[in-house]
């Protein structure tokens, strides 16, 4: 399926107030509530229309549904679903990695897509998921184009009221099958505690027929009750609103407001493909306050907090009080790491040598499949995407073989990455590999040092254990102990055992340089 961003350890901001320059209001940030959280969906999944909506609105809750427009069925479902409150956003129309889109498929994957769903919905669509949480300069101008904001993926988990966020690339964490169901009410609280937005990153539940990294309905449930009854302090709502609502916020604290003896006035832009009907909630102070909006009075929603209309573009007091404006002091905050429960592994078939792939077939000998993908920053370039057979193998099977060639960005953020990798498990589930004692292969290529992974479920800050290999200019077999991978330092280590891994990967190891090598004949050894 897809590879996808896993949150480990991220910076929340906390707040305390310092005082800048005097203002008339303040914004009441997430809609007045302490903090904000948005559920968003990926890819249209039958199981969204069959137990996450439901469940949902039994409770009240509503969310954001980003599907991709060639995989659409259930058209009068997703009606209803949009009917009854849920948002549905733009996911592209195939839901291709940027390498594989050229300048005019990155156009229509945006617009076309947008149009789909408008038609669907008689409403517009003004936010974008980027698929595989890939973004190229291309694609991301398509989005500017066409939406006021789009989701990304990783970045900073807890956004407080203070960030300045890019609009189109908005920070988001993702559910695991791997997690444990306790782990999302962990992120509420987190949130609460941080006075943040967080946006999950949803895609299969239990029962899903290809949905990818599935939760159990229980956890799935279990966390929208813990909503609700949290529902007091957190403002839970789709994506668009949510991101709107802070948008008109940072408009609104940037405009000069101008004032002439008792009458203070404010008029501000409203940004490119903005939603309508945007409330933001002030909070205003004054003796003989008069609060108006288009020559209209507005009344007090409470004592000194009033409701005003985004679209009016300008706003009106008479007998405001001018205050300092607190601004918050940045205080770093670690976020937990996630809850693994990687649930029970699958056995390994016990031979002396264990064939994966001399990829002479259709398919793997063991595992599910191949899948082949880089970064979208616009430096990282790779061949063949999506993952096909090369031509030309190994003396053992001289057939075909894989291989990655390309150019490999440098190591500075945003991060690159490019993988070759075989999943282990149908059903995603981890396998057992600890009766194995070695990886054997043949490889070929430009002579340089490349690297070799066995992903498992328990890491979950990308620092997996890893070995390096150099691919000759000729065929080379080479015999890579289990003892001999390592985590990176930089991550969490784990005890070392190879019960719950989920993936076999290979990966350039040439920061801002060229790479080119083949693999063949890939097994496990007793």
């Amino acid at each position: 399926m897809r590879l996808k961003s896993l949150l480990v350890s991220a910076l929340l901001l906390a707040s305390s107030p310092i005082f800048a320059k005097d203002v008339p209001f303040e914004v009441l940030p997430w809609n007045g509530y302490k903090a904000a959280l948005s559920m968003t969906f990926d890819d249209g999944d039958p199981i969204h229309l069959d137990v996450a909506i439901p469940e949902m609105n039994k409770r009240g809750l509503r969310g954001t549904f980003y599907l991709i427009t060639s995989k659409l069925t259930r058209q009068e479902d997703w009606k209803k679903a949009f009917a009854a409150g849920q948002e549905i956003g733009n996911h592209t129309v195939t839901h291709r990695h940027t390498s594989e889109l050229s300048a005019d498929d990155e156009k229509n994957e945006v617009v076309n897509a947008k149009k789909t769903l408008e038609d669907l919905t008689g409403a517009s669509v003004l936010t974008l998921a980027y698929p595989f949480v890939e973004i190229s300069p291309g694609l991301k101008k398509w989005t500017e184009a066409e939406n006021f904001a789009a989701r990304g993926g990783g970045g900073t988990p807890y956004m407080t009221p203070d960030m300045e966020p890019d609009w189109y690339n908005i920070s988001s964490q993702t559910t695991m099958t791997a997690y444990a169901p306790e782990t999302y009410p962990k992120w509420v609280d987190q949130d609460l505690a941080a006075g943040a937005w967080t946006v999950l990153m949803i895609h299969g539940i239990e029962g899903t027929q290809w949905g990818w990294q599935p939760i159990t309905k229980q956890a799935f449930t279990g966390f929208l009750d813990y909503l609700v009854r949290k529902k007091k302090d957190l403002w839970t709502a789709p994506f668009g609103e949510v991101c709107a609502y802070w948008r008109a916020q940072k408009v609104l604290e940037a405009a000069e407001p101008k004032k002439d003896g008792t009458t203070t006035t404010l008029q501000w832009d409203i940004p490119a493909n903005f939603p309508k009907g945007v409330q933001v909630k002030l909070s205003i102070q004054g003796d003989g306050l008069q609060v108006s909006q288009g020559g209209k009075p507005v009344k007090p929603l409470s004592p000194g907090v009033y409701s005003i209309s985004f679209d009016a573009k300008q706003l009106t007091l008479e007998n405001a009080v001018w205050k300092p404006q607190t601004v918050p002091v940045k205080t770093p905050v670690v976020a937990e790491a996630p809850v693994v429960n990687a649930g029970p592994s699958v056995a390994a078939p016990a031979k002396d040598v264990l064939k994966l792939d001399d990829f002479e077939s259709g398919s793997p000998a063991f595992g599910q499949g191949w899948f082949e993908g880089c970064d979208g920053n616009g430096v990282t370039k790779l061949s063949p995407v999506p993952f096909s057979v090369l031509p030309g193998g190994s003396p053992s099977s001289p057939g075909h073989c894989a291989g990655m060639k390309g150019h490999f960005g440098p190591m500075q953020a945003p991060w690159p990455w490019a993988l070759l990798a075989l999943t282990l498990n149908s059903d995603n589930k981890p396998v057992d590999l600890s009766a194995y004692s070695a990886v054997r292969f043949y490889t070929k290529g430009d002579g340089k040092a490349h690297t070799i992974m066995l992903n498992k479920a328990s890491v979950t800050d990308y620092a997996d254990y890893q070995a390096t290999f150099v691919s000759p200019t000729d065929w080379t077999k080479v015999t890579i102990a289990f003892k001999d991978f390592a985590q990176p330092t930089w991550g969490k280590q784990l005890d070392k055992n190879f019960k719950d891994v989920t993936k076999l990967s290979f990966s350039p190891n040439t920061p801002d340089g060229d790479f080119d090598f083949k693999v063949d004949d890939i097994e496990l050894l007793k």
